[in-house]
């Protein structure tokens, strides 16, 4: 190594070691031999030899500044400057950072790639459930839509014991199915029409509608809803359906109620409750 390093530098310094002292001979000889001529050509002219001499150096000076001044200013605009000097050889510790550096780039990009592929993966797996279940997603609008549809009111039966009472009523309760993804509720309110006996309007202002009719869902069959409707009736009225003649009918076709989405229950549309058109009184 030692033996490479000399061998590879002793020549260019040998030669530099000449080349300055050749250079500073000819500048020192250049104007050393200006002066002895410029103090000659002042001596045969007359001048004091005093005179004479300190002529003779005054210019050896001023020559010999001249020259290395320059000499200077070549020597500087020819000098690589200080951002384009570089050495053959980096040395082995910047080495080894820039290979570490390089060997976490390199783990930071695979980093990145496993999660790519993680997050494509992802992407997959959600378009299959969206694609999967689509049919569930369009159910799901079709039923915001028309929620009457999807909940059906079964009648029961009809509970005659109010009938002898002093204020006779009677109650007909209906069984509630949800079978909508959405939870419901039905309101108590009628918006408009009456039950009828036959052809007979029952007043609608002594009609009451009862039972468990907020947030049912599709999930409650176990526990049964129902809706109860309790008419109040006159004493006429009560005669009759308590001796019933054969086709004696309630008629439900205009009595209007409500289902909707429950109160956590967004975008199901308000529609009428679909009860059913008619039961006989003997049942």
């Amino acid at each position: 190594m030692v033996k490479t390093s000399l061998r590879k530098y002793s020549r260019p310094i040998i030669h530099g070691v000449l080349g300055n002292a050749a250079y500073q001979l000819l500048i020192g000889g250049g104007a050393a031999v200006f002066s002895v001529l410029a103090a000659h050509s002042a001596y045969i002219q007359g001048l004091a030899l005093h005179w004479v001499i300190l002529l003779g150096a005054c210019i050896f000076l001023i020559s010999a500044a001249g020259v290395n001044m320059i000499s200077l200013a070549v020597v500087r605009y020819r000098s690589p400057s200080d951002k384009d000097f570089s050495t053959e050889e980096t040395p082995l510790a910047d080495v080894k950072k820039l290979a570490d550096h390089i060997a976490e780039l390199e783990g930071e990009i695979e980093e990145c790639r496993r999660a790519n592929e993680q997050l494509s993966q992802t992407e997959q797996n959600l378009r299959s459930n969206l694609e999967e279940y689509k049919w569930l997603h369009e159910l799901a609008e079709q039923e915001k839509r028309n929620i009457s549809r999807y909940v059906y009111i079964n009648f029961r039966e009809v509970q005659y014991l109010g009938l002898e009472e002093l204020s006779p009523y009677v109650e007909i309760v209906f069984d509630i199915i949800n079978a909508s993804i959405y939870v419901i509720t039905i309101d108590r309110n009628i918006e408009d029409g009456a039950v009828h006996l036959n052809s007979a309007r029952l007043n609608p202002k002594q009609t009451e509608i009862l039972g468990p009719l907020q947030y049912i869902s599709r999930n409650d069959r176990g526990e049964q809803k129902v809706l109860i409707i309790k008419q109040w009736l006159s004493p006429t009225e009560a005669e009759r359906i308590k001796h019933p003649q054969p086709g004696d009918k309630f008629y439900f076709g205009s009595l209007r109620l409500i289902v909707k989405g429950a109160d956590e229950t967004k975008g199901v549309t308000a529609q009428r409750l679909s009860l059913p058109s008619s039961i006989d009184i003997s049942e």
